[in-house]
């Protein structure tokens, strides 16, 4: 496999070392939709076997692989002459301080944490191609000793690639702190309209009441937890308390039989972005287990990613229409 630059990028195949196909796949195509030729493979193992037909420009690795993980991977790649200037990108968690010390050890040379975002991926994935750090043959190395948590680990480190390395990993906290500081942001503004909205059908609580039609606010995680639902669910046999404690959940209700289909529909709706609102017909049991048919009129609400965050809107009883009355 020889190298070739490809859609102005520096040449260069990417080997991508991931035991998940979904994740592989994802990965595969967010670097070829930005350019660069990937190979994938599927274990450490099968990645030494890659690089004896050919050398890439850059190596993305998991850590956690069944058989060889990506640190000892890296250690191979590192202990040959032939491989050991390749760059070594491995995807982490990065929840355990030692993985640190076991970075440095295996010589890795940056670390992506994941879930990763695809802007700071692809952008590091550009940097490092087109500057690698090139370490010197027969390089001394010299003592480390550094402190994490009150313990003091020692590692023979090369200094250029130590320095290089703990920048990555100091520059992967700050894109950590900026991703949960835009999360934070977000779910108070989600917060901040689901307390409006929730306000808002209390003002009307007085007009539900006499309506038959019983408003929800449901929460987009599983079985649904419920939010706000209007005092006249008594009509259904339930107490709003109950629901709202958490003790009883919208999936609780829903017809067993009707569950599969319900849950099925609301997840299609739920990935498609353009859909705004829709309306389903299913049986929910009430309090005493009796079967009753209901209209749903569900609002679809997403955070500025497209999430969905949760879905509001009413039920009403149409037992008697259904039933041919």
């Amino acid at each position: 496999m020889e190298p070739g630059g490809i859609g102005g990028k520096p040449p260069g195949w990417i080997l991508v070392v991931e035991d998940s196909l979904t994740q592989a796949m994802l990965l595969q195509h967010f670097l070829e939709e930005s350019g660069y030729r990937v190979l994938r493979a599927a274990s450490g193992t099968e990645a030494i076997g890659l690089l004896e037909t050919g050398t890439p420009a850059l190596i993305i690795s998991d850590i956690v692989m069944p058989g060889m993980d990506g640190f000892e991977l890296t250690r191979k790649i590192k202990c040959d002459a032939k491989l050991k200037r390749i760059p070594v990108i491995l995807l982490t968690a990065l929840s355990d301080p030692q993985d640190v010390i076991r970075g440095l050890e295996a010589e890795v040379d940056f670390y992506i944490t994941k879930p990763y975002d695809k802007d700071f991926l692809l952008s590091k994935v550009d940097s490092v191609i087109a500057n690698p750090l090139r370490k010197a043959n027969g390089r001394e190395t010299l003592p480390l000793q550094i402190s994490i948590w009150g313990q003091i680990h020692s590692v023979d480190v090369d200094p250029e690639h130590a320095l290089s390395f703990l920048a990555s990993t100091y520059e992967n906290a700050i894109q950590i702190n900026q991703e949960l500081q835009k999360e934070i942001t977000e779910r108070k503004r989600i917060e901040g309209e689901l307390r409006i909205t929730v306000e808002r059908l209390k003002q009307m609580e007085s007009i539900i009441e006499i309506s038959p039609a019983v408003a929800f606010v449901r929460r987009a995680s599983d079985n649904w937890p419920i939010e706000f639902v209007s005092d006249n669910v008594l009509q259904f046999d339930y107490e709003s308390e109950d629901l709202l404690a958490g003790e009883i959940t919208y999936g609780d209700i829903i017809h067993p039989d009707d569950r599969a289909r319900v849950f099925a529909e609301v997840l299609a709706c739920a990935k498609d972005p353009d859909i705004e609102e829709f309306s389903l017909e299913y049986r929910i049991l009430t309090g005493y287990g009796e079967q009753r048919w209901v209209d749903d009129r569900t609002f679809v609400r997403r955070d500025s990613k497209g999430v969905v965050t949760h879905l509001q809107g009413i039920i009403l009883d149409v037992t008697h229409r259904m039933n041919g009355g």
